[in-house]
């Protein structure tokens, strides 16, 4: 039996489709913070707050309007410290498998024709 080939890299067009999804759906600070992560597979809170220079409450109201979209997943992890002590860090990347957007976007687009759709 032929094993399927694993993926270890994300092809250019999937991360070409994202940015010009995001780009065209919505805002500045959103498409900032996928570029992010698009070029770090992986990324700490934290390191975005430092690179993207928002608040806190800022980057968390745009990764969870992204999150809800499904474009962005989130995991939490517990980390301890060489003094012992646990701190809990959330770790974002992108979800590849944004098919239900895409999904809903061509029912709507069927439904309403594409000139229901306007970029802003």
């Amino acid at each position: 039996m032929i094993e399927p080939e694993i993926l270890t890299e994300v092809p250019a067009s999937l991360k070409r489709l994202a940015k010009q999804v995001v780009r065209g759906f919505y805002g500045v600070e959103h498409s900032l913070a996928l570029d992010v992560l698009i070029r770090n597979p992986c990324v700490r809170e934290e390191d975005m707050l430092e690179l993207l220079k928002f608040d806190r409450k800022q980057l968390r109201s745009v990764l969870n309007t992204l999150k809800a979209d499904k474009f962005v997943k989130c995991r939490m992890r517990v980390e301890t410290a060489p003094d012992g002590k646990t701190t809990r860090h959330n770790y974002y990347f992108i979800n590849y498998r944004f098919n239900h957007f895409l999904n809903s976007f061509i029912d709507c687009t069927l439904q309403y024709g594409k000139d229901a759709f306007s970029c802003t």
